[in-house]
């Protein structure tokens, strides 16, 4: 199997275990009981390998109850806002589904759910720079 790059050992193992799980057919409840895996360490590999960059599937089986993550974003306050308002509009989503469009004059923007603080806090740095 191809790894991404710079992974160790133990995140290549993860890497592994989760693609085995989120292939089984099961949820991934069951499969980590089946493989007497601790959720929270499982749930924690997942987060850590999505940092370093590598495409985790979802699972393929829908929870009961939606949870979604709260990241703190600092936006500079001494950055001018751009001459026309932004419009933003925001649903709730999947995983995987669009979660916030930003658009600043012709230049539109679609974060997901999965987007990490560093990749919003970049994305409007760079958004800053154009207007």
């Amino acid at each position: 199997m191809d790894y991404p790059q710079n992974l160790s050992k133990s995140d290549r193992r993860w890497f592994d275990l989760i693609q085995q799980c989120r292939t089984s057919g099961k949820s991934d409840r069951q499969w980590l009981i089946d493989n007497n895996i601790k959720s929270g360490s499982f749930y924690y590999h997942i987060k850590r390998l999505r940092e370093k960059a590598c495409e985790i599937p979802t699972s393929s089986f829908a929870r009961g109850v939606e949870t979604h993550e709260v990241v703190p974003l600092v936006i500079n306050e001494d950055l001018p806002l751009p001459k026309s308002e932004p419009v933003i509009s925001g649903t709730v989503a999947a995983s995987n589904e669009v979660a916030l469009r930003l658009t600043i004059q012709s230049i539109t923007v679609e974060i997901t759910n999965q987007a990490t603080q560093s990749v919003i806090q970049n994305t409007l740095s760079a958004l800053r720079s154009l207007c």
